[in-house]
């Protein structure tokens, strides 16, 4: 069996560790952290070498040669410094770091390696020496991450996920981390710090950091560790299927290329602004009222964007049935209850860059009308930075009302509205009660829906 490596990358306080960690205990991979290898060359640096056991009288004699080793890093040439790494020795077991025969685990988090950790990274031997030891210890399958693991290391890595978070949600991750670990210092110290290392790593000549143009973009500002785990299994079991995955994008397009051509003959569809959703790259949302079974399809079949829809779990559970819709981008929902399951598949399909069709208001209307998003809609949206199409439906309830058996052979239409950004959206509330963010942003796409009308006038009925 091939061995596979997924490689996580990102500035730090966006999660990596942590989630990296979870995802290797979950998928029973190994975990390689690429940052206290680079924590570590620093702290042996500091320490001139591995002569004592860390202890309190280390720390202060870290603090006292941070001078002059930041000279030593920034003046040595490349073969001093490859000198004075030759007998520098690390080792890794079971989530501990040595250096020689001393356990570093707790000691290279301080904020003085933190501080000198990444100018140490921008040395040529220091990359070189750990690039030959990372790639060493990749034996089997194995979860690793840091700020080049997918454009330097492990560039051909099964998969590549490039992990970030606004700066001040990752300086507060990190004092919290410190913290735990009994290192006293401040906030804004840290913040700092943060902000300073993140210009130096992208800014530095060999191997700044970067995302790997092949990988997913996951920002975990308002996500949870267990939440972006789950995402990356997602991804992980989808990667894992790619020549399933050939045959079911066949059947897709099959499928809905026939179910094209009899929408247009027998409801005589029409699509209006299709211009807007074929021309978007990358993750979108479309956002549609619900007034018939027939939505999805119409909706699925008036764009060349492959859709992702959320459909009643029951549907899933039936034999056969539920693996044609599978093979149908179906994302099966338990409704009545907050399905994180599906939010997962929801939150992977997008940052996977793919399309996903969501009826905000929850439910097909009953009377016709378009009614009001449901919460968790805004949330998903704001959560995923995606931009939202809103798209309204005309005539599907009048082909296929609550109760027939068969769709009537009345017109249909299609009319896609302009995308909509709520990351640039100036209006969008500044309120600490994210509550009143997510009902903004259901109130105002709803209210685009109800908007959009038919360019060729009023559906009638024949």
């Amino acid at each position: 069996m091939t061995s596979k490596i997924i490689a996580i990358d990102g500035p730090a306080g966006a999660g990596k560790s942590t989630v990296a960690r979870g995802l290797a205990e979950q998928l029973g991979f190994t975990y390689l952290d690429s940052g206290a290898l680079y924590r570590a060359v620093t702290w042996y640096l500091l320490s001139g070498g591995p002569k004592r056991p860390p202890g309190p009288s280390d720390a202060r004699a870290l603090a006292a040669r941070q001078a002059q080793t930041e000279s030593f890093i920034s003046t040595a040439s490349d073969e001093d410094l490859a000198r004075s790494l030759d007998c520098l020795t690390i080792r890794m077991k079971d989530g501990r770091i040595s250096v020689g025969d001393l356990d570093v685990t707790e000691i290279i988090r301080d904020l003085t390696v933190t501080r000198l950790v990444s100018m140490v990274s921008e040395r040529r031997p220091v990359r070189e020496k750990l690039m030959a030891l990372q790639r060493a210890f990749a034996n089997g399958n194995i979860v690793v991450e840091g700020r080049d693991m997918g454009t330097v290391v492990f560039p051909g890595a099964f998969l590549k996920i490039y992990l970030d978070a606004n700066v001040a949600i990752r300086a507060g991750r990190r004092y919290q981390e410190l913290g735990d670990s009994g290192v006293s210092t401040d906030y804004d110290e840290v913040y700092e710090n943060l902000r300073m290392r993140d210009d130096r790593d992208t800014q530095r000549q060999i191997a700044p950091l970067s995302r790997a143009p092949d990988a997913v973009y996951v920002d975990t500002t308002y996500i949870s560790p267990d939440e972006v785990v789950g995402l990356i299994r997602k991804l992980v079991a989808t990667r894992a299927r790619s020549l399933y995955r050939r045959w079911q994008n066949f059947f897709y397009q099959s499928t809905w290329l026939f179910l094209r051509a009899l929408t247009s003959a027998y409801l005589r569809r029409r699509a209006s602004g299709t211009d807007h959703p074929d021309r978007l790259p990358g993750p979108v949302i479309f956002a549609s009222n619900h007034m018939s079974h027939l939505d999805p399809i119409l909706v699925a079949v008036s764009t060349r964007r492959h859709l992702h829809f959320l459909a009643k779990r029951e549907l899933a559970e039936i034999p056969i049935f539920g693996q044609v819709i599978h093979w149908l981008h179906i994302i099966p929902v338990r409704r009545g209850i907050l399905d994180r399951d599906a939010l997962d598949w929801v939150r992977s399909v997008l940052a996977s860059g793919e399309a996903v069709l969501i009826f905000p208001e929850g439910t097909r209307s009953r009377d016709g009308t378009i009614h009001d998003a449901k919460a968790g809609f805004g949330k998903l949206v704001y959560e995923s930075g995606a931009p939202t199409i809103p798209v309204r439906i005309i005539g599907s309830y009048q082909s296929f009302p609550p109760g027939a058996l068969w769709p009537r052979p009345t017109p249909v239409r299609i009319q896609f509205g302009e995308p909509i950004q709520f990351r640039n959206d100036p209006n969008l509330p500044r309120s600490s009660d994210l509550r009143e963010v997510y009902e903004y942003i259901g109130r105002t796409v709803m209210d685009r829906i109800r908007d959009l009308r038919d360019p060729a006038g009023p559906v009638e009925s024949p």
